[in-house]
Formats: C-alpha cells, sequence, structure tokens
C-alpha cells in the first residue's frame, strides 16, 4: 500500500514512497493526527482512507490505554503502587536523610563558617544525585550573580542593585529558554525557579531594608545549596535559613518530626493517586470530559505530592522555627517586663488541595496552589509593581510566572487564562453582591460585615456553590492539557494545547467571554 507526496511533519518525512508497515504504527505518538494539517488529513483521507483509519485507530487506542492500564485492584497494586511507592520512597528519603543530617549539624555544631559549608556540600550531593545536568545552569547562575555583585557594589548602587540583578538573571533565563535543549532545561526548571526566588528576595530584602546587612559569601552559598530547597522548593528567607541554625529543644523536635511525618504521607498519598487510581477509574467508554477532568486531577495530585515534599523538607530542615519574644511580668512589679528570645515552632504547608479543588473563586486556586510562591509574587513582584499601577502589578506576576516556568506557551496560555477568568468573576460577583446587598464577592466576608444576607443564607450558599461548580469546570478545562505525553518532556507545546481545548470545543473560554459580557453589562 503506497502513499506519497505527503507533506508530513518534522520526523515523519522519512516515511514518503515507502509501503505502509503495520508495525510503524507502534511507533508513532498518538498526537500523530493533531500534527497533520487539515488540508494533509483531507488529502490523506481521499487518496488513502485505509491508512487515514489505521491512524485514526492508533490515535484512539493509545488515548484509551492512558486510561485502562489496569484489569483489577489486585493489578493496580501489583504494576502500579509497589512501583510508584518505592519510587517515592527513593526520592524523599535521601532528601529527608540529608536535611535532618544538616539540622542536627546546625543543632549541635556552633561554628557558622562549618555549618553552611555542610550545607553546600549536602546540597550539591543531592542535586547532582537527582540531575547532575542541573548543576553545570546552577554554577553558571550563581557565578553570575557573584560577578554582578563584585561590579556593582551596594555602597555605589545603593537600591538599585536589585534591578540590575533581575535584568541580568532573567536574560539568563530568557536565553536558556529558547536556546538551551528543551530536555535538558525541563529537567533543571525547577531547581532553576527556587534559586532565581532566592537571588532577587535577598537583593530586594536588602534594598527595602528587611535585611539589616548583606550577608557573608558562605551565608548565601549554604542559603542557596540548602538540600532541603535545592530540588523541589520551598523558598524561604534568608532569615528563615538563619533560624534554621538555632536549638531546638526536645519538644519542638517532637513537633518537627510529628509534621514532617504527616507531610510524607500525604505526599506519597497524592503521587499514588495521580499515578495509579486515575488510571483505573475509567475506561474507553467514558465521557470527554470525565477524562478531562481526571487528566486535570492527575496533574494536579502530582503538584500536591511536590508540595508536601517541600512541606517535609522544610520542617524537618528547621524553616518552621522562628524566633519570638517572651514576655514576663517581674515579681511585684507589673509594669517591667523581662524579654528573652527563645524558638517558637510554626506548622508549615505550602498547599491547600481542599481549596483547590473546591475552589470558591479563581483567585483561590491561584492563592492556594503554591502558597510559598504566591508570597513570594506578592511581596518581590506585585508589591514592587503596584506603585505603578495593579494592572501593571498583575501583568508582570504573570509575565514573570511565565518566564520562570520556561514561558513555554502552554503554562502562558493557562496563566492568561487564570488571570483573565478571575478578574471577569471579581467584576461580577462584586456588582452582584453590591446589587443584593450579599456575601457572594470572590472573597468571604469578614465579621465586620455589612451585606443584608450574610453567607447562612440559603440562596446565598446556592449562588456560591454555582460559582464553585463553574470554577471546578474551569479547572477541568485549563488542565486537561497536562496529559503527560510525549510531549511533556520538553514541555507542551502551542499545537497540543490546542488541540486538546478544541477537543473540549474551547468551552472554558467562551464560558469566560460570558462572564466577562455580562460582568460589563451590569
Amino acid at each position: 500500500m503506497e502513499y506519497e507526496g505527503l507533506d508530513w511533519p518534522d520526523g515523519y518525512g522519512d516515511m514518503d514512497n515507502e509501503y505502509f508497515d503495520p508495525g510503524m504504527l507502534e511507533q508513532l505518538p498518538p498526537e500523530i493526527l493533531d500534527q497533520l494539517s487539515p488540508e494533509l488529513l483531507e488529502e490523506l483521507e481521499q487518496n488513502n482512507p485505509e491508512l487515514f483509519q489505521r491512524l485514526f485507530q492508533h490515535s484512539q487506542e493509545v488515548d484509551d490505554r492512558v486510561f485502562v492500564l489496569f484489569d483489577s485492584y489486585p493489578d493496580v497494586i501489583d504494576q502500579c503502587m509497589k512501583p510508584v511507592f518505592d519510587s517515592a520512597i527513593n526520592i524523599m528519603l535521601p532528601i529527608l536523610l540529608i536535611s535532618l543530617f544538616c539540622r542536627l549539624a546546625a543543632q549541635f555544631l556552633s561554628n557558622k563558617l562549618v555549618i553552611n559549608v555542610t550545607n553546600v556540600l549536602a546540597g550539591a550531593f543531592v542535586l547532582y544525585y537527582f540531575t547532575s545536568a542541573a548543576m553545570f545552569y546552577m554554577l553558571v547562575a550563581i557565578l553570575g550573580y557573584t560577578v554582578v555583585c563584585m561590579v556593582c557594589d551596594n555602597d555605589l548602587f545603593g537600591k538599585n542593585r536589585c534591578y540590575i540583578v533581575t535584568a541580568v538573571y532573567f536574560s539568563f533565563l530568557s536565553y536558556c529558554n529558547f536556546f538551551v535543549d528543551p530536555t535538558v532545561w525541563h529537567q533543571v526548571m525547577g531547581p532553576q525557579i527556587v534559586l532565581c526566588m532566592k537571588i532577587l528576595s535577598i537583593e530586594f530584602d536588602l534594598s527595602a531594608g528587611r535585611l539589616k546587612a548583606e550577608p557573608s559569601l558562605d551565608g548565601v552559598m549554604g542559603y542557596f545549596f540548602h538540600p532541603a530547597t535545592i530540588l523541589f522548593g520551598p523558598w524561604v528567607t534568608y532569615s528563615m535559613y538563619e533560624n534554621a541554625f538555632s536549638k531546638l529543644d526536645l519538644s519542638t523536635w517532637v513537633q518537627v518530626f510529628t509534621e514532617s511525618s504527616k507531610f510524607a504521607t500525604f505526599a506519597v498519598v497524592s503521587l499514588l493517586y495521580s499515578s495509579c487510581f486515575t488510571n483505573f477509574l475509567l475506561g474507553p467508554a467514558a465521557n470527554i470530559w470525565l477524562k478531562a477532568y481526571f487528566v486535570a486531577q492527575s496533574f494536579r495530585t502530582s503538584h500536591y505530592f511536590v508540595q508536601y515534599l517541600a512541606s517535609m523538607s522544610s520542617s524537618v530542615a528547621g524553616f518552621s522555627t522562628y524566633k519570638c519574644i517572651e514576655q514576663r511580668a517581674t515579681e511585684g512589679k507589673e509594669a517591667t517586663k523581662v524579654h528573652s528570645r527563645t524558638m517558637g515552632f510554626k506548622k508549615v504547608n505550602y498547599v491547600k488541595p481542599i481549596s483547590v479543588e473546591f475552589p470558591r473563586s479563581m483567585g483561590s486556586i491561584a492563592n492556594n496552589w503554591n502558597l510559598y510562591m504566591n508570597d513570594w509574587f506578592k511581596v518581590y513582584v506585585f508589591q514592587e509593581m503596584k506603585q505603578y499601577g495593579v494592572f501593571k502589578a498583575v501583568f508582570a506576576v504573570y509575565l514573570v510566572s511565565s518566564m520562570l516556568h520556561g514561558a513555554k506557551f502552554q503554562v502562558s496560555a493557562v496563566l492568561l487564562s487564570i488571570g483573565f477568568i478571575s478578574y471577569a468573576e471579581y467584576l461580577l460577583r462584586n456588582k452582584l453582591s453590591r446589587a443584593f446587598s450579599a456575601c457572594i464577592q470572590s472573597s468571604p466576608c469578614g465579621k465586620s460585615c455589612s451585606h443584608q444576607y450574610k453567607g447562612s443564607n440559603l440562596l446565598v450558599i446556592v449562588t456560591n456553590l454555582c460559582f464553585t461548580l463553574l470554577n471546578v469546570f474551569h479547572l477541568i478545562y485549563l488542565g486537561a492539557p497536562f496529559d503527560n505525553s510525549d510531549v511533556s518532556n520538553v514541555g507542551y507545546n502551542m499545537q497540543h494545547t490546542a488541540s486538546v481545548w478544541a477537543n473540549l470545543g474551547y468551552s472554558s473560554h467562551y464560558a469566560l467571554l460570558f462572564t466577562l459580557t455580562l460582568a460589563k453589562s451590569i
């Protein structure tokens, strides 16, 4: 069966003028039909309907296999849960043990130089162990930052150095996003995001006076390379890093291990659900929206795994401790206070899955998706740009977030969509809230609420529930392209994203247009 004269996409041109071998189908990605232009599909269907039908069936079969991997619960346990559990332990255990080692070094050693060097060596080992390619780009970024700091001395440039560092670092990120091998850069993007957040937080904290003096070189390197944060995060301020040097009493250690164990359990459960159960629950006869729901939920729960892992490492490393001032009245002199510095324990949690899965508003999804990144954007991007106008500040948050995540079309399109959906929902609910004097705004009303109809009112509950369901719908649509297909290794491209959204009828964007039109017309 010959087929010739077709303009195949890159990588398939060698199939021209050859005889069709059904075995070749196994080498084709399921997205093959999405990669062909409408003109080519029409020509192929007319000139070689048998090949067209085989390609279509292949695409459907691969798509079905995404959801039907197992026939029974024993198969789920043997073929998925056990391997995934082992993989989770292989990821979590080295980070947990090395972070604990660094925390014990801070507990029993008093020399800060030794502690910082220990953190650097331990972090370098973690980075090299999990992704050796990241080491080169990490060192290049740190070297570039060091050179900028040497050339642009803080005494000469003052508060302007933070903007110079920002421009240089984002130039470096832009070059890597567009010119480095996508497969390699996709692997090192996580450590680079955390490093960028650390570098800019130091510079802007120095500029704003939140850091009183420039940290020592060994302190900065220990902060950058700390094994609890170098791979998956979290971002912590330099002051929080210094708090991890403090000595803890036995009761605080018990809290540390309790919280770390809880987050480790949550992390494993999230990964098991993402990898195994979402694939088992549906079959080929499932509705396209149910498939999209579980694809999106699989992506979200894999993100919960990373955030719980970050919460675990942060707790065990001591970033959950903070300095507090204990005040006591001196005996016989109530007006006189005795101040003593002690170490307190503050529970950390960098994700709130319930608030994401059942969101009151689209804004609550953005706020609870990644709490430490949300805090970073709020302090170092939004507040810095707010003086130029709220719209410019919001756009800056979107632009910086897109750059940090690799400037890929899919992430940028999703972030932009979230921004417009949040804006349209905010406008509509604010106007409805004022018109009906009801607690139906995007954010819950506080104790001083003056609305006539409070949150306990039945109609208010129903209205807020309708907006929650609408946001779940948006969540399904926006998460559906993150389907772990072959292109995920290099970042999802525009064609993949557009094809997934086209299959869903661009319904979320139409809903956005309707919401925005309604909000403007009221």
